[in-house]
């Protein structure tokens, strides 16, 4: 075999060849490239030739341990391709123009839910929901259109049905004669990223609904103030009108007879019939069910407006829970029957804002859980007791239930089986942490197709005795001289009309008058004052008397139509004042200022 013997071996094959074949192949190529007889060659020459084979050896020995290093960089580069590609924490692909997988590494491969080798030829626009497409589109023409690089992030679906949020980032590469040869796409997986941001957003809304609650509970709460007391007072006072009147009626009727009569009222006869007069009773009751039913939802609002701003204290439970049913009641009464049973129990350690929460989230859950269109055959009941030393509560539905493999997780942050529309699976996660920083905690049962028990415990104030459903009567001390300052007409006039049937009360509707009134007489046993006038408030008109009166400051007793700020929360826990809120009803409003006065004279 000779040089031509030795090209036509095919030194470029996949594996090694024999080491037979190589052997023949260079002796036969030695032989006629260097055709010369052993016997012609001088001892000189043979030496230079050994010398000049040991140095073609080394020289072969270096190019191969070169060779073998260039290898090994090879391997290595390899397998750091292989940690910074395939094992990337980012999924890559490689897109054709029309947006077919080229490439992807195992990354994309678990983010799209597909196996890698499935993943050529697919279409990324398969994983896109419907609702995005046009997104994408965009953004791909976009890409194309400017050759700059784009970003731009959708809610992505896997095979299997599970939603994602992954953010894309594309370029475009070019070859060398600078045309468009693929994409480059790097996926993110951004589901907990966006969680977090509508956690954010909820806790903003939130926010923002706190400020306003406590703005709307104030502006309702001043004239809601009168407006019950007048509805109240009319329907007390009118069916003795209506009885009056019918006395008259019949006594001009049977003095003058039924023809003077008929003279006399008239056309306004019918206005007169017994019949019509029952029902502007009726009327005046049925206006003071609705003014006493907007009370209960500010209070409802009320509770929300200082979530984060109050310090655990002793709470009414059983207060708080019917307050939170008449915000919950819309949602509740489309879709099931609700049944409460509240048994008297101890107040708890816990704060009246974040408590109503924990109360609202669990009735809205019980209320999603149900299916509408059978709200009479639905229930959701409530009930509170005492029990080992605990005071509980149980929201019990009839609705879908929980599976038993989602028990656990139905308390994990962002875990729902609602839709996006209805809850973020913040919850139950957020319930709980509540409950918890409270010394208490909750506990779940569900059974698929029959529903959901939520039991939560909470630790009672320590020697509290059970609440009862009636205020002890409190005995009204003699007549006392009372200052009320409100910066609402129509309040001053009610506070006047309830108290001055027990009391001798000046009204005056500002703080730079009540401070005139006082330099004039401070003779008072009680202030009542507004605690949010303007321009000064009940707080500057309180400092101004600790520095001008010292015996009065502690006479004074604010009255509020709306949640405080937390300075000011801050400012009555300093000071100890009382704090009445509006509205107030005759009764109650007698009775704590009674119950005031009694203290104030034991002390």
């Amino acid at each position: 075999m000779g040089d031509k013997e030795l090209r036509n071996v095919d030194l470029e094959s996949d594996g090694p060849l024999p080491k037979q074949v190589l052997r023949r192949a260079a002796v036969a190529a030695a032989r006629q490239r260097w055709n010369v007889e052993p016997s012609s060659i001088s001892y000189e020459d043979a030496l230079h030739l050994l010398h000049e084979l040991r140095v073609h050896q080394i020289e072969l020995e270096m190019q191969n341990e070169e060779l073998r290093r260039t290898q090994d960089g090879l391997e290595t580069a390899r397998a750091r391709y292989f940690d910074h590609y395939d094992l990337a924490p980012v999924g890559y692909l490689t897109l054709s123009e029309d947006d077919v997988i080229l490439e992807a590494n195992l990354r994309a491969s678990t983010l799209l839910g597909v196996p890698r080798g499935a993943l050529p030829q697919q279409s990324l626009t398969r994983f896109i929901g419907p609702e995005q497409q046009d997104l994408y589109y965009l953004h791909r023409s976009t890409l194309l259109r400017t050759l700059e690089p784009q970003t731009c992030e959708l809610h992505m679906r896997q095979p299997s049905g599970e939603r994602l949020w992954l953010r894309i980032e594309e370029t475009v590469l070019f070859d060398e004669r600078g045309e468009f040869r693929v994409r480059n796409a790097a996926l993110s997986d951004i589901s907990r990223e966006r969680a977090l941001m509508t956690r954010q957003s909820q806790a903003d809304r939130l926010a923002t609904m706190s400020i306003l609650a406590a703005g709307v509970a104030h502006e309702i709460n001043n004239p809601l103030t009168y407006v019950l007391y007048n509805v109240e007072t009319l329907a007390e006072e009118l069916p003795l009108v209506a009885g009056q009147l019918e006395s008259c009626r019949l006594a001009i009727r049977k003095w003058a007879g039924d023809e003077v009569f008929a003279k006399i009222v008239a056309e306004h006869q019918s206005l007169l019939a017994r019949e019509v007069l029952e029902q502007q009773v009726t009327a005046a009751r049925q206006a003071v069910e609705g003014a006493r039913r907007i009370e209960e939802v500010t209070k409802g609002l009320g509770l929300f407006s200082t979530v984060d701003a109050e310090e655990v204290r002793a709470v009414d439970l059983n207060l708080c829970l019917q307050h939170i049913l008449k915000l919950a009641n819309n949602e509740i009464r489309h879709v099931a029957t609700l049944a409460t049973k509240f048994d008297p129990v101890p107040r708890v350690l816990a704060t009246e804002g974040k408590l109503a929460q924990v109360l609202l989230n669990l009735l809205i859950n019980a209320a999603h859980a149900i299916t509408t269109g059978n709200a009479e055959g639905n229930r959701i009941e409530l009930r509170t007791w005492t029990e080992r030393g605990k005071v509980w509560f149980e929201i019990a539905d009839t609705g879908c239930g929980i599976r038993p493999e989602n028990l656990e997780l139905a308390f994990e942050p962002f875990f729902t089986t609602k839709g996006a529309s209805r809850g973020t699976g913040l919850g139950l996660s957020i319930a709980r942490r509540i409950v918890r920083e409270f010394g208490g905690d909750i506990e779940l049962e569900s059974e698929v197709g029959r529903g959901t028990q939520v039991r939560v415990w909470l630790s009672p104030l320590e020697g509290e005795a059970v609440l009862s459903r009636l205020d002890a009567p409190t005995a009204l001390k003699a007549r006392a001289r009372i200052l009320v300052v409100d910066d609402e007409p129509c309040v001053c006039i009610v506070a006047n009309k309830i108290l001055s049937s027990a009391h001798d009360v000046v009204v005056v509707s500002t703080a730079t008058d009540a401070q005139l009134q006082l330099q004039a007489n401070p003779h008072f046993e009680l202030i009542l004052c507004d605690l949010n006038m303007t321009p000064m408030t009940g707080i500057d008109l309180h400092l101004w008397l600790k520095e001008r009166f010292p015996d009065l400051a502690n006479k004074l007793v604010f009255i509020t139509g709306g949640v405080f700020a937390a300075r000011v929360q801050q400012y009555l826990e300093e000071t100890g004042l009382l704090c009445i809120e509006k509205p107030f009803r005759k009764t109650d409003l007698l009775r704590q200022v009674a119950e005031w006065l009694k203290a104030h004279e034991s002390a």
